[in-house]
């Protein structure tokens, strides 16, 4: 539909801007007594509509070209490859506890922005934080999406991800001491709001950005329609994705304890 508003703007606007054209060119060719020069001079002018016209509206697409994923295993790569900006998107906590007693004391510890009895290195979370220690070299800022659900409810406060920030961030300020981070708040409805609100706001802060090679993405965490979103904004020149990755055992079983950084890293060529 866009592209079709699109091609009948650009339609119209050639339309009128011809239309103009040849009557300025019709009075003019009108005095000249040359059959054969209002002749040519009448298939240049069409021919150069036509170019004009052609140029505008025909399609481009990309191409994903130079693909390569690079394994930081040791501090020595991951220092090579730190970056002075992050992104990354916080995925819930999974240890919240089931007594409704405990869980209020659990939501006071957040409030607070308690973190030292919540454990994120062991937790689920770990990979964040692995995440953003491996550019702790170069890291001034931080990004971090979170999504809030509309109810107002316990449960619903505690399945957004927005109630962890405050001790998650405060956590990594201690690891981190210079590090700036910023909350990107995402507003929970359904998945395609959430690619697309996701997909802005890294597009956004990618934008913003002068040399945007200067910041990194990392899709680990977050939902898939966060992770689609996110990689979606990425796919421009310049745009480097990040992930946690991991060993397998023989039996598939994954290596929590062998996790590694990955760097995606590609080209994106325009084709006609």
């Amino acid at each position: 539909m866009k592209k079709y508003r699109l091609f009948k703007g650009v339609g119209l606007l050639a339309t009128a801007l011809s239309t103009m054209a040849l009557n300025v060119i019709s009075d003019w060719l009108f005095g000249i007594n040359s059959v054969l020069v209002k002749i040519i001079f009448s298939m240049v002018i069409f021919i150069s509509l036509v170019f004009v016209v052609w140029s505008a509206l025909r399609t481009k697409a990309i191409v994903i070209d130079n693909y390569r994923m690079d394994r930081l295993d040791d501090a020595n790569d991951q220092d090579e490859h730190a970056r002075e900006g992050l992104i990354v998107m916080l995925s819930k906590y999974n240890r919240v506890p089931r007594d409704e007693q405990e869980k209020k004391s659990f939501i006071k510890l957040l409030e607070e922005g308690t973190y030292d009895q919540l454990d994120f290195q062991n937790s689920n979370l770990g990979h964040l934080v692995k995440t953003i220690t491996s550019h702790k070299t170069k890291l001034r800022h931080c990004w971090v999406i979170t999504t809030e659900n509309t109810g107002n409810t316990t449960e619903g406060m505690l399945n957004g991800t927005h109630a962890y920030y405050k001790s998650i961030t405060n956590y990594l300020k201690t690891v981190l001491p210079g590090v700036e981070f910023h909350q990107e708040k995402i507003i929970v409805t359904e998945d395609s709001a959430v690619t697309r609100k996701v997909r802005e706001t890294v597009n956004r802060i990618l934008s913003n950005n002068k040399t945007p090679k200067d910041t990194i993405t990392d899709v680990t965490g977050g939902t898939k329609s966060m992770t689609l979103g996110a990689t979606l904004a990425c796919l421009q020149g310049d745009r480097d994705l990040q992930i946690i990755g991991t060993d397998y055992d023989t039996d598939g079983n994954i290596l929590f304890d062998r996790s590694f950084v990955l760097l995606c890293r590609f080209d994106v060529k325009n084709i006609e």
